[in-house]
């Protein structure tokens, strides 16, 4: 009788925590996921802005050059 106490109190105990960690474990797949997505959203953002510096580099350049003809 006091094995089936045991076993019941263990089973009480591991079932909760088994399921806890799998919980954690999709939760953690889930950020990775995440992480992913927001890593690549940054480099395309890093591209665009650096496209935009080199364009205001060469509207600045047209400008300048534009105004000392003047």
């Amino acid at each position: 009788m006091e094995i089936a106490i045991w076993i019941l109190m263990w089973t009480l105990i591991a079932v909760p925590t088994l399921m806890f960690a799998y919980e954690m474990d999709k939760l953690e797949r889930i950020q990775d996921e995440c992480l992913e997505v927001q890593r690549s959203i940054n480099k395309d953002w890093d591209i665009r802005l650096k496209h935009i510096s080199n364009l205001n580099d060469e509207l600045s350049r047209i400008f300048w050059e534009h105004s000392r003809r003047e």
